[in-house]
């Protein structure tokens, strides 16, 4: 067996999975869906079974929300931060405490992606989905009014499919970078494509920029605040990967050209606390704003309880 992937076997078989996703990644343990064989680890976006082979002895994963999301600790990593092997390499090195003079030096090879979907294809995935963001029935049983969808700030920034899915299109600094499609215990991101960020449409009189994890706590947000109408959204859908990063400092950078000022609006549980903490370095803010519930999307669910109990007192 060459050495490297004497290494590779060693990262399998040593790093306990669910530690690393628990420390590196803020998962935590599903005590009711665990069991004898495997351990349930959940996140703010996503659920996955870990256990260790009896036959191989490597640490394996399956994500319960996307069936192509799977594999040893090496998948784990690439399905969750832009990075080759070599710098997962360097990551698991690093976990497990080696120096770079005593790791295995493997030789240069080329890395295999996945090829990046090309901006018209891109495009041509765009026009075959609806631009009428209001039949995404996911949308709906979150609560997120038409008016919502239909405004000035959001309008044709988010999308639904044939399939009643919603759609989140994803940008960089050049454009329109992948698509993300959301529902009911379903997520999933366009093959080929790469995850930017969710903008809304800016304004040149807007004050704010409202950062947030995913596209439906800004709809959430912004619903529950209508007066707010000076302030534009964005949205990491996930962990901050260095792209993630790159493009949230040129957004933070563009509304303080105008004068404006960057609020966290990050998740409130030990995930979102750790990402506002980075981000309030990153960014160079202390403007938070915490959900009373876990996210925002939340916080809208239980306005909305209020009000229909309200109405129905009102009725009697």
């Amino acid at each position: 067996m060459h050495k490297t992937d004497e290494e590779l076997k060693r990262f399998k078989q040593q790093i306990d999975l669910s530690e690393y996703a628990k420390q590196s990644f803020g998962y935590e343990v599903d005590k009711k869906k665990s069991s004898a064989n495997s351990l349930c680890l959940k996140s703010d976006r996503d659920k996955i079974l870990v256990e260790q082979d009896a036959g191989s002895g490597n640490w394996v994963y399956a994500s319960i929300t996307d069936s192509n999301d799977k594999g040893s600790i090496i998948d784990f990593i690439q399905q969750r931060r832009s990075l080759n092997l070599g710098q997962v390499r360097q990551e698991l090195r690093g976990y497990l405490g080696i120096s770079r003079t005593t790791a295995v030096k493997a030789p240069p090879k080329p890395v295999k992606e996945k090829p990046p979907i090309s901006h018209k294809e891109l495009l041509a995935k765009l026009d075959d989905m609806s631009r009428d963001a209001t039949k995404a029935k996911f949308l709906n049983r979150r609560g997120i009014d038409a008016a919502t969808l239909k405004s000035r700030r959001f309008a044709k920034t988010v999308l639904s499919d044939r399939k009643g899915n919603a759609v989140f299109p994803h940008r960089n600094l050049q454009g329109y970078y992948g698509l993300e499609r959301r529902n009911s215990n379903f997520k999933s991101f366009l093959k080929g494509g790469k995850k930017g960020l969710w903008v809304s449409k800016t304004f040149k009189s807007d004050k704010y920029l409202f950062v947030a994890e995913s596209p439906i706590d800004c709809l959430a947000h912004a619903q529950m605040h209508p007066g707010q109408t000076d302030t534009r959204y964005v949205a990491t859908s996930g962990t901050l990967a260095n792209e993630t990063k790159k493009l949230l400092l040129a957004a933070a950078k563009k509304i303080r050209e105008i004068g404006g000022k960057v609020v966290l609006g990050l998740d409130n549980d030990e995930a979102g606390r750790k990402m506002t903490e980075e981000l309030r370095e990153l960014l160079k803010t202390n403007i938070v704003r915490v959900p009373k519930a876990k996210d925002w999307s939340e916080d809208l669910a239980h306005q909305k309880q209020q009000e229909q109990q309200q109405d129905l007192c009102l009725a009697r």
